[in-house]
């Protein structure tokens, strides 16, 4: 007799339902904070639509495709420096080895894109750069369209923040040397 009148009282089942609110919300959260968890500790996790500290510095310029997945990343000269400066991202250089030895921005590699064309140089940079790293691609200069190239293979094997460097080297070279 006394369950009925539990169910009756506006008190007791306000409190009841606080409670059953409470511990609904706290297990969400819990669950919530677990997965955030898994997530981080996964190579190639969920993306999430947010700005990486690269992405800050560059601009999108939309090809013909509308996702973000297909919009190549440029990073002016200026930004670049700064990136550079501060180390967030590795540069890698795309043209012939002949070309990095004659000069690349400092702290660049060398990663020819007709080596990273084969499936041995994306193996090799998989394994000397995490997925998650952002990377800066330059080739001589706009009219080369290495860098879109290499960007787009990058993007397409796993790297999700990589941005080209508007006017490349020719337009480092100018500003920096």
């Amino acid at each position: 007799m006394s369950n009925s009148n539990n169910t009756r009282n506006p008190k007791l089942f306000f409190t009841l339902f606080l409670k059953d609110a409470a511990l609904f919300f706290a297990l969400i959260a819990i669950s919530g904070i677990i997965g955030l968890v898994f997530n981080s500790l996964r190579q190639n996790g969920v993306t999430f639509p947010y700005r990486t500290k690269l992405e800050r510095f560059s601009t999108s310029i939309n090809a013909s495709e509308e996702s973000a997945e297909h919009r190549l990343c440029k990073i002016s000269v200026e930004h670049a420096s700064k990136v550079s400066a501060s180390r967030a991202a590795v540069f890698i250089d795309v043209r012939p080895a002949a070309f990095f030895d004659a000069g690349h921005i400092s702290g660049a590699i060398s990663r020819p894109s007709e080596q990273l064309n084969r499936h041995e140089g994306i193996a090799k940079l998989k394994a000397t750069i995490k997925l998650n790293t952002p990377i800066v691609v330059y080739c001589e200069n706009n009219n080369c369209d290495r860098g879109g190239h290499v960007w787009h293979l990058l993007k397409q094997n796993g790297y999700q923040q990589v941005c080209v460097l508007d006017g490349g080297y020719s337009a480092w070279k100018s500003r920096y040397d």
